[in-house]
């Protein structure tokens, strides 16, 4: 199937891709799908095959490509929103963004993978659902809300530093924000993903 939904409209093509999953459970039989569409990817495909100009970048299930991308480009292309990336280096088991605002001390077993990576520059992702609120995490840091987009269930806070990197959160819907509020937040280290120069996994 070459993006058979391509032209729908939201709501069918939400429903066809329930509808399309059921018939190819029924046939139990091998289906190759081909679509840009992540959602489809991510919600239909038991094994994916992500491609980049004509090169293969990660192929498993749809859990993996959200949990532990092998390179950027797929740490950026799955997920929305899309992933938060910082650019800096390793010194002494701790990740340090190049403007030194933000300083993260890695949890036990990403400290022995950075070894190698002592004084390189790395990067730094990070899922926006994976940072923690208030004042009591250690690798916290300071950021002013700048954009609230009200979802629902949960809100997503647009942030800024004072080093001006900017920042996705994503927070329950409950809690409580407003645009110009600075708040503290804190990385979650059981979530953090770390990449060489080259942009892949470490």
């Amino acid at each position: 199937m070459d993006e058979p939904l391509s032209n729908l409209d939201a709501k069918l093509r939400e429903h066809m891709r329930i509808e399309l999953v059921k018939i190819h459970r029924n046939l139990d039989t091998t289906t190759i799908y081909v679509t840009h569409d992540q959602t489809e990817a991510m919600t239909m495909a038991t094994r994916i095959v992500l491609m980049n100009n004509g090169i293969i970048q990660q192929v498993g299930k749809p859990e993996e490509f959200y949990n532990r991308p092998n390179n950027i480009f797929v740490a950026k292309f799955i997920g929305s929103p899309t992933m938060n990336v910082m650019e800096g280096h390793i010194r002494h088991g701790h990740f340090i963004s190049d403007s030194e605002e933000v300083v993260i001390k890695a949890n036990e077993i990403d400290r022995e993978r950075l070894l190698a990576y002592e004084g390189k520059k790395v990067s730094l992702g990070i899922r926006s659902e994976r940072f923690l609120s208030g004042k009591e995490h250690e690798n916290r840091f300071s950021a002013t809300i700048e954009v609230i987009e009200m979802l629902g269930k949960e809100k997503l806070l647009y942030v800024k530093l004072t080093d001006g990197t900017n920042l996705v959160i994503t927070m329950p819907g409950y809690y409580d924000y407003e645009i110009g509020e600075v708040h503290n937040f804190g990385f979650d280290t059981e979530a953090l993903h770390f990449f060489d120069e080259e942009g892949n996994r470490i």
